[in-house]
């Protein structure tokens, strides 16, 4: 194998626990977030829905998703957010188009409420590889 550093042209990060890392407790303070945020969007559209019921359904979309993650897939927004009323519906409702951009906002939100922080060496790696010209690409 070449591995001849004028041969690399690219490098992919991982960007959760690799460039952005969480301090303790910030993904509970996001699930609680979401507990605020998603029971107004429902109630938007008609589903009476109290924010104990998203928490059990968070926790039920989330161990579907490790499911998937574990066999190394992904699961696409949509996908969760469909997941996410399969659990909170108990299907008594499934997504609708028109609901998609609301309930992408309240799902999402928390990540800005409660950001992440920058790997504190990624600065340097990152400015170190684009100086070099070479690409990056982030895996999500």
């Amino acid at each position: 194998m070449n591995t001849d550093r004028s041969s690399i042209k690219a490098v992919t990060f991982d960007l959760w626990e690799t460039l952005l890392f969480e301090r303790n407790g910030d993904s509970a303070r996001r699930t609680n977030v979401r507990c605020e945020n998603l029971p107004r969007a429902l109630n938007k559209f008609g589903l009476e829905i109290s924010a104990e019921r998203v928490s059990s359904a968070l926790s039920e979309t989330i161990s579907s998703l490790l499911k998937f993650w574990d066999t190394d897939r992904d699961v696409s927004h949509l996908d969760q957010l469909q997941l996410f009323i399969k659990h909170v519906a108990k299907g008594s409702a499934t997504l609708k188009e028109g609901w998609i951009n609301e309930l992408s906002s309240a799902y999402i939100s928390p990540l800005f409420e409660v950001p992440p922080y920058l790997n504190p060496d990624a600065r340097k790696v990152l400015r170190w590889l684009k100086d070099r010209e070479k690409c990056i690409g982030l895996i999500l």
